[in-house]
């Protein structure tokens, strides 16, 4: 349990940022995309969800941002980012972008995010997950979901393994459901019909499948 950090959500960033994330959330296919996701985790009673994808660079920190920042600015939901990648403490730029405006712009917004976003890692001081904290992280999460209308995990890349990463397939494990994020370097066929092989091969409950168009091939 000690490996799980709390992170300063508002930490290392300028007020005047222009903020792509915060654009994003406000398209009209997006908003119908969090509305999809919420009717769904609401149908299963899924608290938790973790976000897994084949390939690296295919948009899940911004995916996982973008969908608290939506269910915070559209649902007034109470969100937890958990950081179950590689990354460092600060990793989080798009969120950082958002969190770390001025009171008074975060009232223009619809109200106080920083109570309804939060962003927790589960890394130690040098920003490296340790060999256990895959496994920790589950019963940390369990203690904390009454606190949180959603917890949601960022991953690794399905196919990204080394020493440095933690495990998706047990991350995901842990949570109550998975969304997969497709992008066009995984959008053939066979690269698709391998990802839904590997999900059912572990016994993974997939909540639905999201496209993201705008990550590179």
């Amino acid at each position: 349990m000690r490996k799980v950090i709390q992170v300063n959500s508002t930490a290392q960033s300028a007020s005047n940022v222009p903020s792509p994330l915060l654009e994003y959330v406000r398209f009209t296919e997006v908003k119908r995309l969090v509305h999809q996701i919420h009717q769904e985790q609401k149908k299963r009673g899924a608290k938790s969800l973790a976000v897994l994808s084949l390939h690296p660079g295919e948009g899940r920190t911004f995916f996982v941002s973008a969908l608290a920042l939506g269910y915070a600015l559209l649902l007034r939901k109470k969100v937890l980012i958990v950081d179950a990648t590689s990354q460092t403490l600060n990793g989080y730029l798009f969120m950082d972008r958002v969190m770390g405006r001025t009171e008074e712009e975060l009232a223009e917004l619809g109200g106080p995010l920083l109570e309804v976003v939060d962003l927790m890692s589960a890394h130690n001081k040098e920003g490296k997950g340790g060999e256990s904290a895959e496994f920790l992280i589950g019963p940390v999460i369990e203690a904390q979901k009454d606190q949180y209308d959603l917890v949601l995990f960022d991953t690794s890349a399905l196919e990204r393994r080394n020493k440095n990463n933690m495990d998706p397939v047990i991350i995901a494990s842990q949570a109550d459901a998975s969304i997969i994020l497709h992008s066009p370097s995984s959008a053939d066929r066979e690269a698709m019909f391998e990802m839904r092989r590997a999900v059912n091969g572990w016994n993974i409950d997939v909540l639905g499948t999201v496209f993201n168009a705008g990550a590179p091939k």
